[in-house]
């Protein structure tokens, strides 16, 4: 089969050049790819116009620099191939517009728009129109706009474009009408932040309360709260007056908004307060837990644990079965225990256990009961709660096999401690834990324990007592080695592991492309390696259920610069990965896949100029934004490092941008100057605990703090097991875990002077 489809390759490269013309592209080499594509045009006109190679001639110019170079070939583009002419306007128009000539850039993308262009083009022309409109652009090319038949996301963008010049030219009222209309329509969306923003310039002060609201809504979802104080308050008097909601915003959603913005801006009394008018004022349960749940919150950052504390347990009795009332149990639990109250804290833990949909907050609140005494010399009561930590959670996680390692180390139990660690580390060997794990195992006292267990496991011949055998014995014992040879034959000779070893990047020529008529703009563009905006091409000629397809896929994708959806194929190979299959045998190319590092230079820079380990601050841009400078989330957080507005602005002066706006959060180097520099002051603040500078990243800098204070040590373990909320904790595992990984894969790059495992144990 194989010999078949290498005679069909040499056969395809021998009268169509695309397929050298993809391997070389893949490889990297651009400059011969230009070569060719020079030559193939000069040897056969005609069947380069087909094959579209003006297009990957302009394609190749700019990804060589040469952009100045790339218009007349996409020009050319236009015209030799229809298929790729509203492509070829659509790089013309970026070309242009990169060069600096919005006027050009916005004309050609607003022809573009006007003839209904491919899908796949529709919101990035629209996205880099308005761009070129601010820039300068002729405001007459909207003229005809409602003709061209957009998505309403898109439609909102160009509303908001009109909107801006009208107020530029004069129409104040039709303007600012557009504006209050894109913020009733939605005030959480990117066109809503626009909006806001221009509303606010215009809007006279005192104004008018209505609109005033809609700005102060507008502003909390983007999480810019200074600004949304002011316009919530007025807006409020609105809704005092019409007695109901304004808008579609009720007084509850308004109050809330106004108490969050405050909580956010660090003014916890203020918070307090008014989430406690907020509870007194709500109708249903549940959103009186929620503001009683916020109200101690706000006590409990503050430093007030006795209110906090009262607090909490009123959430709780407000709604008992509701939404909030594991999580006030918990926290209660956890003040109570940190002031001595070891009985209310237990009765608050037994309280947990009750109900099957508290399995999970009864789980955490053992292993947080578990971890501050094992941290403590105790043994008494630890063992119990790690028991229904695992009946809980219905498995033995690693952290629940690594703090039942510390319970049998301080029992004396050698063997078992090793049994426990080596547990953790089978499963999931880049987990914070098992990091930690690892660690515990070098121990002095614990090696003659790990020796024996591993030389016993060495002599079974079975996949996970090899696995166990490789980790207790590393690769520079003989035995380890032998461990790991024999572990990988056994995984070599299993039908469900062995597809995943064999997995390779397939040369060009042997892709089932070219057994197909080639009409689609996509399918035209991918022959010659391009992908443009994840195009449906690529799934339906690199299906995922064929493991070498997808990894070229992922493969293709980075090198056009879509990390984001290159990511996407890298992790669907990997969550189908068995569990058996430790990924130190996977190849090298498909772990680049899937921990790959963009803009290298930038980060090794920007990182050692910081003073901070590059390979963490790419394991944070890899969680945060998946390598996208485009990504925007829910929470209004932009680009490669997942900034909001108000931390940016507090930050771009000392990067030397006193002025940023949002678009520039979008630009890679400003996104991982900022990046660097808040994580380098936030170790700094935690004294060099990574494990809160991580946290804080993703929680905030007080809450993570909140937590530092609810530990015994000054261990990373017990920090991790004590991160409250699980969203932080899933978060502050996978970029640590994704740190553990840069530092294998890329081991001779990236540190300075520690790595990741420097900072996961520091307990002995």
């Amino acid at each position: 089969m194989i010999s078949t489809l290498l005679l069909a390759a040499v056969a395809v490269s021998a009268q169509d050049p695309r397929p050298a013309l993809v391997d070389l592209q893949l490889q990297g080499l651009r400059e011969d790819a230009l070569a060719r594509t020079d030559e193939a045009e000069v040897a056969d006109p005609e069947a380069a116009q087909r094959w579209g190679l003006d297009y990957l001639r302009g394609h190749l110019l700019e990804a060589l620099h040469q952009e100045g170079d790339a218009p007349a070939a996409f020009v050319a583009a236009m015209l030799s191939t229809p298929q790729l002419a509203s492509y070829g306007r659509y790089r013309l128009a970026l070309n242009q517009y990169r060069m600096g000539h919005p006027e050009v850039a916005a004309g050609l993308l607003a022809n573009l728009l006007a003839n209904r262009p491919p899908p796949a083009l529709t919101a990035p022309a629209v996205r880099y129109l308005a761009d070129s409109l601010t820039l300068g652009g002729d405001c007459r090319l909207l003229t005809d706009m409602d003709a061209w038949r957009l998505p309403d996301p898109e439609l909102r963008v160009m509303d908001l474009s009109r909107a801006r010049c009208d107020l530029q030219q004069g129409r104040q009222r039709r303007g600012r009408a557009t504006l209050v209309r894109l913020l009733e329509e939605k005030q959480s969306d990117e066109t809503a932040r626009g909006a806001a923003d221009l509303l606010s310039r215009v809007l006279p002060h005192p104004g008018d309360d209505r609109e005033s609201l809609l700005l102060g809504m507008a502003f909390y979802h983007h999480r810019e709260f200074e600004a949304a104080i002011e316009p919530l308050e007025n807006g409020l008097r609105a809704l005092e007056s019409a007695g109901t909601e304004v808008f579609d915003i009720t007084m509850e959603e308004a109050r809330y908004a106004l108490a969050r913005s405050h909580f956010w801006l660090r003014d916890y009394p203020t918070a307090a307060s008014q989430f406690a008018r907020l509870a007194g004022a709500e109708q249903s349960q549940s959103d009186a837990a929620r503001a009683l749940y916020q109200q101690a919150r706000s006590y409990e950052l503050e430093g007030d644990r006795r209110a906090a504390v009262l607090i909490f347990d009123q959430a709780f009795s407000a709604d008992p079965t509701g939404r909030w009332s594991a999580a006030a149990l918990m926290s209660s639990l956890r003040i109570h225990w940190q002031q001595g109250n070891i009985e209310a804290a237990l009765d608050r833990f037994q309280q947990l256990g009750t109900r099957s949909g508290w399995r999970r907050g009864h789980a955490r609140a053992a292993l947080f009961l578990a971890a501050s005494d094992l941290v403590s010399g105790e043994t008494r009561r630890a063992g119990a709660w790690l028991t229904q930590a695992a009946r809980a959670t219905r498995t033995e996680t690693p952290e629940i096999a690594y703090w039942r390692g510390r319970l049998a180390e301080l029992e004396g139990k050698a063997t078992t401690a090793v049994e426990h660690y080596v547990s953790a580390l089978a499963q999931d060997p880049y987990h914070p834990l098992s990091e930690a794990a690892r660690i515990r195992l070098d121990q002095p006292e614990l090696a003659a324990a790990r020796r024996s267990r591993g030389v016993r496991l060495a002599a079974v011949d079975r996949t996970r007592e090899l696995h166990e055998a490789w980790i207790l014995l590393g690769d520079e014992d003989p035995l380890g080695a032998e461990s790991r040879d024999h572990l990988r034959r056994h995984m070599q000779n299993s039908s469900k592991v062995r597809p995943f070893l064999e997995m390779q990047i397939v040369p060009a020529g042997q892709w089932a492309i070219w057994d197909v008529e080639l009409d689609r703009p996509d399918e035209i563009l991918l022959s010659l390696g391009i992908v443009e905006h994840m195009s449906p091409a690529v799934g339906e000629h690199f299906p995922v259920a064929d493991n070498s397809l997808a990894l070229t896929a992922s493969h293709l994708l980075a090198e056009s610069g879509l990390y984001r959806q290159s990511l996407r194929f890298s992790e669907i190979l990997s969550n189908r990965l068995p569990d058996e299959l430790p990924q130190q045998f996977l190849s090298e190319s498909y772990r680049r896949m899937l921990y790959p590092i963009p803009y290298q230079e930038l980060i090794h820079s920007r990182a050692s100029s910081a003073g901070i380990e590059p390979h963490l601050l790419a394991a944070i841009i890899r969680e945060e934004s998946r390598f996208d400078p485009m990504a925007v989330s829910a929470a209004s957080a932009r680009g490669l490092t997942q900034f909001v507005m108000g931390t940016a602005r507090r930050y771009g002066p000392r990067i030397g941008r006193p002025h940023l706006k949002a678009t520039d959060l979008h630009r890679p180097e400003v996104a991982i100057a900022l990046g660097a520099l808040y994580l380098a002051d936030l170790s700094n603040r935690y004294s060099g605990h990574i494990f809160s500078a991580i946290a804080a990243y993703n929680a905030g800098e007080d809450q993570a703090e909140l937590w530092q204070s609810y530990c015994n040590s000054e261990e990373p373990a017990e920090y991790f097991t004590k991160v409250g909320f699980s969203q932080t904790r899933a978060y502050l595992e996978k970029v640590v875990g994704s740190w553990l990984q840069y530092d294998e894969i890329y081991p001779s790059t990236g540190r300075q002077n520690a790595s990741a495992t420097d900072f996961v144990d520091n307990s002995r």
